[in-house]
């Protein structure tokens, strides 16, 4: 470790860093100060289960600008749950300036690092973010990790300025739980946007309702106005429509606006939708995502997306 501080010591105009397991496996005993890379873009990890805590045991020495994204590509032991999941992260998060601006907070699955099914959790800015990305290995690698590790990633980003959740797990979907979206909606105290794409949004709305059930006397997640359910799976339109109306009725003051987005006619027909909608309620048949939801919602930073990864169309 210290010949490898020593390395980017020596050159300050570093602007993108990939290291796997063959990177630094040692850490170094003394009080150096933490190294200063203010050109850094772009800070990748790609960790087997021998060196899983490669990413936070590098990063703990570095002073990173708030531009810089960080990615953590990390394989998950199949054979059991790990209780001590280590972090993606070191725990002083705050010398981490990426965590600092955060306002975005994306889930979905990813086939871009390992080939094979993983799930990828970012929390990102306009301009940089992190995130991990869990590789499932096993036959019941999908019930046993997704959920643990969006807790561990939960745990390292600050979930009070979370401003709009994006979800696409079309292959993973039933892996999340109604109680595990509930919780998460919990900690998401300041979210104002929602989207689910091509997915079985049965569970997601299910905490989601069940949430503001159980809390009709108190404002849960008032800052919530705007929903995009686009080409869903397992949607229960009626209690779906009822949960909107509840909040409007509930508060007149909210502008809330509830936008589904269907493949075709049948589709539309065969979710039996009323003739008449509520006025915050839109239903539009389209075979593309972009015509009603704007791009950036699912975008994240061009840094997280370019080489040596490239762009994740997963």
């Amino acid at each position: 470790m210290t010949e490898f501080l020593d390395l980017l010591d020596a050159n300050p105009y570093l602007e993108e860093l990939l290291l796997d397991d063959a990177g630094p496996s040692l850490d170094t005993s003394d009080n150096r100060p933490p190294i200063c890379l203010p050109h850094m873009r772009l800070l990748s990890f790609v960790t087997t289960l021998t060196e899983r805590a490669l990413a936070p045991r590098v990063l703990s020495h570095l002073q990173l600008p708030h531009h810089c994204s960080i990615r953590v590509h990390r394989d998950m032991d199949p054979s059991h749950v790990d209780e001590l999941l280590p972090y993606p992260f070191p725990k002083e998060v705050h010398r981490l300036p990426s965590f600092a601006f955060v306002e975005k907070l994306s889930i979905r699955d990813d086939m871009k690092a390992f080939g094979e099914g993983s799930v990828r959790y970012s929390a990102t800015s306009r301009h940089s973010g992190v995130s991990t990305s869990y590789r499932l290995r096993g036959s019941d690698a999908h019930n046993m990790w997704p959920d643990a590790a969006l807790n561990g990633f939960l745990r390292s980003i600050p979930c009070s300025q979370i401003r709009v959740l994006c979800l696409n797990l079309g292959k993973i979907a039933q892996s999340f739980h109604a109680d595990g979206w509930r919780c998460l909606f919990r900690r998401l105290t300041a979210l104002k946007e929602l989207y689910i794409v091509d997915m079985d949004v049965s569970n997601v709305m299910e905490g989601l309702i069940s949430l503001f059930q159980d809390a009709k006397d108190t404002d849960v997640l008032p800052g919530l106005t705007k929903v995009c359910l686009i080409r869903p799976q397992a949607l229960d339109v009626d209690a779906l429509l009822s949960w909107s109306e509840e909040r409007v009725t509930h508060d007149h003051h909210i502008d809330h606006k509830l936008t589904i987005v269907l493949d075709d006619k049948r589709s539309s027909s065969s979710l039996k939708i009323p003739e008449c909608l509520p006025k915050n309620v839109e239903i539009h048949i389209s075979g593309s995502t972009f015509e009603v939801v704007d791009d950036e919602a699912f975008e994240e930073p061009y840094y997280m997306t370019c080489p040596p990864f490239g762009r994740d169309l997963s």
